[in-house]
């Protein structure tokens, strides 16, 4: 049964993002240590209104839509890190990359959040006055090859320390 009071509360720095070095079928997931300033999941969902007439409604109704998600963030422009070169790999003329973005630590269970290949869209530089070179990432997910529905991106949490399982959210426990 659900807590009807918060039990772990975690800062937002908690939140981590990872990428595969492995297959999607046996990932190994590293984490970015690259990754300053804020890490953004953002999540909106699309709803689409009821058009049917019945005289007893007094309220727009909806039908659920589809789930429109970037994970954005900046990272240090280090071109000898994996980890900027995973994500700068992930362009046009790339191939998109296996993800997995958290709320928190991949070793803590109940931690949830997005894992599937993603393209990243962004890769502006800003060289601040002092301080590192930085760049931006935008990873939106990328539309799964016929032979490749294992990466489609989809809700996850650890179920397991250093692993993902689906989703599930008709489940409150």
């Amino acid at each position: 049964m659900a807590n009807t009071f918060i039990n772990n509360c975690s800062k937002g720095t908690d939140q981590t993002l990872y990428y595969n070095t492995s297959t999607i079928e046996s990932p190994v997931w590293v984490e970015h240590l690259g990754v300053v300033e804020d890490l953004d999941m953002n999540e909106t969902e699309e709803v689409t209104e009821l058009t049917g007439r019945r005289i007893s409604r007094q309220t727009k109704e909806y039908n659920e839509g589809q789930v429109e998600l970037s994970i954005t963030g900046s990272h240090i422009n280090d071109p000898d890190y994996e980890g900027w070169q995973y994500l700068n790999a992930a362009r046009t003329g790339g191939s998109p990359k296996d993800i997995c973005c958290l709320t928190g630590k991949i070793t803590v269970i109940g931690v949830y959040g997005w894992r599937g290949l993603f393209w990243n869209s962004d890769r502006t530089s800003r060289g601040p006055v002092s301080g590192n070179l930085l760049n931006a990432f935008n990873l939106q997910p990328a539309a799964p090859c016929n032979d490749n529905v294992n990466g489609e991106v989809r809700v996850v949490k650890v179920g397991t320390p250093g692993e993902t399982t689906p989703y599930d959210p008709t489940v409150i426990v």
